[in-house]
């Protein structure tokens, strides 16, 4: 990067599972916007960002065909195919913004049910993507859980996909 500056990519590759390519336009020209949005969206918003990308089925089922048609509409969201299936997104640069904006904030019991939620999903199968599995295994081992063959599972899911993008 030093010896040829030209040469580094201005963003992250599109298969980057932290940051899918979005445009810093939407987040300017929506930002001023978040204090009217309904509360719900930014919720949805939010948390999908922190387990994004999420497969596309999965995150209708969780938050609502009409919640995610609305961050799609609004831009908010973004999406596209991960490992050949339609999966949808939020750029982090959206969460850090409503965040700063200090609007859509759930309660700590709402997220709890929305968490319950997501690994009761995952449980009946339905996929839930490296992100979301990641911070699921995070979850039980930080919650000190008792483990099963499920549960197991799921950790050495996590674990492999930390392993394949370098994060030991």
């Amino acid at each position: 990067a030093e010896e040829s500056p030209h040469r580094v990519p201005q963003r992250y590759p599109h298969a980057s599972v932290d940051s899918p390519t979005f445009g810093h336009r939407s987040l300017s020209r929506l930002s001023p916007q978040y204090p009217h949005l309904q509360t719900e969206t930014l919720v949805a918003a939010r948390r999908l960002g922190s387990i994004s990308p999420l497969p596309l089925s999965t995150a209708k089922q969780l938050f609502g065909n009409t919640v995610i048609a609305r961050l799609i509409d609004l831009r908010l969201a973004r999406e596209f195919e991960v490992t050949g299936q339609p999966s949808v997104a939020v750029s982090p640069l959206h969460v850090a913004a409503i965040d700063n904006a200090q609007v859509g904030e759930a309660s700590e019991e709402e997220d709890k049910r929305f968490r319950s939620r997501l690994e009761t999903m995952w449980r009946a199968g339905y996929p839930v993507g490296e992100v979301a599995s990641i911070s699921l295994a995070r979850e039980l081992i930080n919650d000190g859980r008792e483990l099963n063959p499920s549960r197991i599972r799921l950790l050495l899911a996590a674990a492999r996909s930390l392993n394949r993008l370098g994060d030991p």
